[in-house]
């Protein structure tokens, strides 16, 4: 997976994202510019993009990235899990 994305699109860095989640069998549901993430074991995390951020939160925690990299895709995977 590439290190870094250009965040000038958010629909393209939520079709990244989701197909991320697919790839990875996981159930979700997206809507503007937000997807949530179900589990039956951690609950729900949601991820929301704005024109700066891409922040992940979970049940105890918020997280902010400037950039779509694969340190997102590294927490994400860590919480999914």
């Amino acid at each position: 997976m590439p290190q870094n994305f250009v965040m000038n699109n958010h629909q393209s860095v939520l079709a990244i994202i989701e197909h991320h989640l697919d790839t990875r069998h996981q159930e979700y549901q997206s809507y503007n510019d937000t997807i949530e993430i179900y589990s039956l074991d951690k609950g729900i995390l949601v991820i929301e993009i704005d024109k700066n951020n891409i922040m992940l939160f979970d049940n105890n925690k918020k997280y902010e990235f400037p950039k779509l990299s694969s340190n997102f895709f590294s927490v994400l995977d860590n919480l999914i899990d």
